[in-house]
């Protein structure tokens, strides 16, 4: 009997654990995904290095026309939310089904905080970020020369009182999504047989 659960544990373990690697193979950008024939999504302004870099700009869709953009690849469409229509626009399945429209793509190049704040608000909970930034971009502001070492005072003042720190805490994104990463664990034997 001992034997027999052991072997069951085993097994459902076993299957457990194959499952999970089958799902989280995930292609990287290049050059898996394009040999593929994946198709990405993005807001224009946080594509641009990306094209050029990859060397992919027909891989990305264009802003639809009939849907106020202007036909090129990236979406920057005036009155529409190109940041959140990235990930209405994310639908492998639509994208393979040979998609004549073009508008659909099997993956998106996004800022995570834009995917956090629409989980947020309990959207795209299907979703899910995948791989490693493909790069940074640095944002600052010009300052006069002469109130420079005020504001740099100033500013490591508030950074080492943990004023920024709270504000992050504050601002960050509690998703109305189900965590579905803790049900893709293998069970434990303890787990399995039921018996602790």
């Amino acid at each position: 009997f001992f034997f027999l659960i052991m072997v069951a544990a085993f097994t459902a373990n076993l299957t457990t654990i194959f499952t999970m690697q089958s799902q989280s193979s995930v292609s990287s950008l290049t050059p898996d995904a394009t040999r593929e024939g994946y198709t990405f999504c993005g807001e224009r302004k946080t594509i641009q290095n990306i094209i050029e870099i990859y060397d992919i700009g027909d891989k990305f869709i264009t802003d639809p026309i009939s849907l106020g953009g202007d036909g090129l690849p990236g979406f920057d469409c005036p009155n529409c939310q190109a940041r959140s229509r990235v990930f209405e626009m994310l639908n492998p399945e639509l994208a393979t089904k040979n998609d004549a429209s073009g508008q659909y793509c099997h993956a998106a190049i996004a800022p995570l905080e834009d995917l956090e704040v629409l989980q947020k608000e309990g959207e795209h909970c299907s979703k899910r970020a995948v791989g490693m930034p493909l790069g940074y971009t640095g944002v600052g502001f010009p300052m006069f020369e002469g109130v420079s070492k005020e504001l740099i005072a100033f500013f490591t003042e508030q950074k080492n009182a943990g004023v920024y720190q709270k504000e992050l805490h504050d601002v960050m994104s509690i998703t109305r999504c189900l965590d579905i990463s803790n049900e893709m664990k293998p069970l434990s034997i303890e787990q399995l047989t039921g018996v602790w």
